[in-house]
């Protein structure tokens, strides 16, 4: 027999990269228990929003004041202590945080009580646990909450770091997007420019960029071999003929039109980037396009379990010719099977269901 349980959900910074797996996770959450979402209407998508299982409660804390610390800080300990209170009011099976800052969940051992029945997503806040101060916070709660991680990788870092026993570490496979940026190009109003290679994530490495531009000024790599490539960076700007580094911001729907046209993905992340997953990473997989990757953790991990549709390389000489010979190797083939399986829905749901079976 199935029990249905009382599920809580939080986002504690309101920052909105979440959102969308956020609502597929509450999504395979309300087909067998009750979730409370501690949030307002705009975070909730219109599938969910006719979900008569999900009640949202609303947050009049979901100002983010990104530029004032204080602020920022005080909201974020309003939010956490609205967490509470409905902990008190509702008495949920399991209080379910997507998003959580690690300086200042200490505090959530007074305002929640109990956290047994709480479960924090990690994904940024593993990297950050490289300061000092967040690893001594993180001591604090790490042994007494759940853990929900994307990849074995992540989970197996903070079970080695900070004997968490291995009873709270939970794989939660991020979703896949198979089914949403396979539309056909025709169907876009605007036609954009089209890129064989696109870098359009917010977590490039500029040091890496600054060696690819300089690569291009000499030996003219793209120029030559006809490869129009997009990146982005914050503080770069430059553009040739076929080589364009614009730190401009890429509305939704031509994001997913560049992916769905492009031949290949790059990903000059730094190698800080560790223990995190990444939305292009799934984008690209999502779109059935090979990655050409700096030498970041989780590329060597996927290179291992997925075999060539990702590549890491230690230098963006390596990087920029592998590049070259997927764009004009058109035969070789990629099998993104291995992936889709292991981050489809139905994983998904399955790793959730295990999670709640031995709460």
């Amino acid at each position: 027999v199935r029990i249905i349980m009382k599920i809580l959900f939080c986002d504690l910074l309101f920052e909105t990269g979440n959102i969308h797996v956020d609502n597929c996770m509450i999504d395979i959450m309300t087909r067998d228990h009750d979730v409370f979402l501690l949030t307002d209407e705009s975070f909730v998508s219109e599938k969910n929003r006719k979900n008569p299982r999900l009640k949202v409660l609303g947050n009049q804390y979901v100002e983010n004041y990104v530029n004032n610390a204080f602020l920022y800080y005080w909201y974020l300990l309003k939010r956490m202590w609205l967490v509470g209170k409905y902990i008190r009011s509702i008495k949920p099976d399991l209080v379910y945080i997507s998003v959580y800052e690690t300086k200042f969940f200490p505090f959530s051992r007074f305002l929640f009580g109990n956290l047994k029945k709480v479960a924090i997503v990690e994904n940024v806040n593993i990297d950050f646990l490289q300061s000092k101060l967040h690893s001594l916070m993180y001591r604090i709660f790490a042994k007494k909450v759940h853990h929900i991680v994307y990849e074995p990788l992540f989970g197996g870092y903070i079970q080695a770091k900070y004997a968490i026993p291995e009873d709270l570490i939970h794989v939660i496979p991020h979703i896949q997007y198979a089914n949403e940026y396979q539309e056909d190009t025709v169907k876009c109003d605007v036609r954009g420019d089209v890129y064989d290679c696109i870098a359009i994530s917010g977590s490039n490495d500029e040091s890496l960029i600054n060696e690819i531009v300089c690569l291009e000024k000499e030996f003219h790599y793209f120029e030559n071999h006809k490869i129009k490539c997009l990146i982005k960076c914050k503080n770069i700007q430059y553009e040739s003929g076929y080589l364009k580094i614009t730190n401009s911001f890429i509305p939704t729907k031509e994001y997913e039109r560049l992916y769905r046209e492009c031949k290949v993905v790059l990903i000059p992340f730094p190698l800080s980037y560790k223990y995190r997953m990444s939305g292009c990473i799934v984008d690209a997989f999502s779109c059935h396009k090979p990655i050409v990757s700096s030498n970041i953790e989780l590329a060597k991990f996927y290179n291992k379990q997925y075999g060539n549709i990702i590549k890491p390389y230690s230098n963006m000489q390596d990087a920029i010719n592998e590049i070259i010979n997927i764009c004009s190797n058109s035969k070789e083939n990629y099998s993104f099977k291995g992936f889709e399986h292991d981050h489809s829905e139905v994983e998904v749901e399955r790793s959730f269901n295990d999670f709640i079976s031995k709460l």
